[in-house]
């Protein structure tokens, strides 16, 4: 047995489903933050989409500093899915070549 082994199924449920709330409310408190921070508020409105995108991005930076130690600052583009990054670079690129 492990530490939850005097729980029923239903008190281990929603003690999990609790776990999995606050998570996701700290997570949200730090996407407000880095919105204005990074003054994202009226530009994306804080939609549902961008913040799906930034909790996925802000989990695997957690998940990877839990395994190397090392954190990356997340920047203004955290809220980008590496497709949209690709895309954003490769248009940015195409504008300098024109331009030359």
């Amino acid at each position: 047995l492990n530490q939850y082994g005097d729980l029923t199924p239903e008190e281990y449920y929603t003690m999990m489903a609790d776990k999995e709330v606050d998570e996701d409310n700290k997570v949200r408190d730090e996407y407000r933050a880095w919105a204005a921070e990074n003054k994202k508020q009226q530009e994306y409105e804080l939609s549902e989409e961008r913040y799906r995108i930034f909790k996925d991005n802000y989990l695997a930076n957690k998940r990877y500093y839990e395994q190397t130690g090392k954190y990356y600052v997340l920047n203004e583009y955290a809220d980008m899915t590496p497709e949209e990054f690709q895309a954003m670079n490769m248009n940015n690129m195409e504008e300098e070549e024109e331009e030359e």
